[in-house]
């Protein structure tokens, strides 16, 4: 999830490795755009983050499995 921004970089957190508290910077031409949004106040702790994702990753393999997605084979 991309926490902050400034001109020149995007600070991603995931709530286990890089927590809220200590974001990984990253450069924003290597991220790729997604349709969701999450609402800051739904990222309080670092806990609420790794629930969200969680969320969002059932969300997406459900949608992967209703034939939507790539299969890998």
């Amino acid at each position: 999830v991309v926490v902050s921004c400034d001109e020149q970089a995007v600070y991603l957190a995931d709530g286990k490795l890089h927590k809220l508290a200590a974001p990984k910077k990253k450069n924003p031409k290597h991220l790729a755009p997604t349709a969701r949004m999450v609402a800051v106040d739904q990222m309080t702790t670092d806990a609420a983050l790794r629930r969200l994702l969680a969320a969002y990753g059932r969300e997406a393999q459900n949608e992967s499995s209703e034939g939507g997605g790539k299969q890998h084979v």
